[in-house]
C-alpha cells in the first residue's frame, strides 16, 4: 500500500516560543512517515514568507485568496492514502 504526506509548515519567528528550526506540522509530518513509511511533499509558497511572524501575518493575509505555490504535485492516483 502506497502512502503520501501532504503538508505545510512554517519555522522562523514563532508567536508563542520565539525562533524555531521547524514547524510543528513538519515535525509531526515526519513522525508519520516514520510510523508509515510513506512519501512527502512539503507544500512551499512561489514567495517564502518573511522570517519575521508579523511581517509573515500580513503577507499571509494578503496571498489568502491567491498564493502560488513553488512545486505542485502532478498526479496522486497512484497513491492509496494521502495525509493531508
Amino acid at each position: 500500500m502506497k502512502s503520501l504526506i501532504i503538508y505545510f509548515s512554517r519555522a522562523d519567528e514563532n508567536y508563542a516560543v520565539g525562533y524555531i528550526d521547524k514547524g510543528n506540522t513538519e515535525i509531526v509530518a515526519e513522525f508519520v512517515q516514520e510510523l508509515t513509511g510513506a512519501d512527502m511533499f512539503k507544500v512551499e509558497p512561489a514567495v517564502p514568507y518573511a522570517a519575521d511572524y508579523r511581517t509573515c501575518i500580513e503577507e499571509a493575509k494578503q496571498r489568502i485568496g491567491n498564493a502560488p505555490i513553488k512545486e505542485r504535485l502532478a498526479d496522486i492516483s497512484s497513491y492509496d492514502t494521502v495525509f493531508i
